[in-house]
């Protein structure tokens, strides 16, 4: 009798943890966090690892997206945040922020692979400390936060983002910013 309670109970446990990591993925794409950029350096991925500032950027649209080099979602979503770039780089900075050493998913040669790989060509670059990952409320990767020309974090979304979801969120930012 014991082992029919026990094989119930996992089972009920099974269903209701299926029911939770679904409920939260679904969820975890709707996220419309607003708030106030809070200014961080990074590095370029540029061969002389140049010390750059988000402030840097402002008085533009800026999409930042945080991903790492041994994320599958991440490479998935790369070449649109490509096409978007070479369609719209020069009214929206697109910035990509490598947090794969913090997270467990690779190191900043996996993430060169990764953008070598992919032909990516936007601002790309990696943080010193993990701090920037409380900043921005990263919980998964990718995560990808909108940030209008006054420095208002307008949208964040988790998860990975198709070319589609970047031209509504992303032209709607610049939309209001001309």
């Amino acid at each position: 009798m014991n082992y029919l309670i026990t094989s119930k109970n996992g089972w009920i446990s099974s269903v209701m943890l299926i029911i939770l990591v679904i409920g939260v993925s679904c969820l975890s794409n709707q996220s419309t966090e607003t708030g106030t950029v809070s200014d961080f350096e990074y590095v370029l991925y540029d061969g002389v690892d140049t010390p750059i500032n988000l402030s840097d950027s402002y008085g533009a649209p800026i999409i930042l997206n945080f991903w790492a080099g041994l994320c599958p979602p991440c490479r998935a979503e790369m070449p649109d945040f490509q096409e978007f770039y070479e369609e719209h780089g020069h009214e929206i900075v697109i910035i990509g922020i490598d947090i794969g050493k913090y997270t467990g998913l690779g190191s900043q040669k996996d993430a060169l692979e990764l953008v070598d790989d992919l032909g990516v060509t936007y601002t790309i670059g990696g943080v010193k400390d993990d701090s920037v990952i409380e900043l921005y409320n990263v919980y998964g990767l990718p995560h990808t936060v909108f940030i209008d020309s006054e420095q208002n974090i307008v949208r964040a979304w988790s998860g990975a983002i198709n070319l589609s979801k970047l031209e509504d969120i992303g032209l709607g930012m610049l939309e209001s910013y001309q």
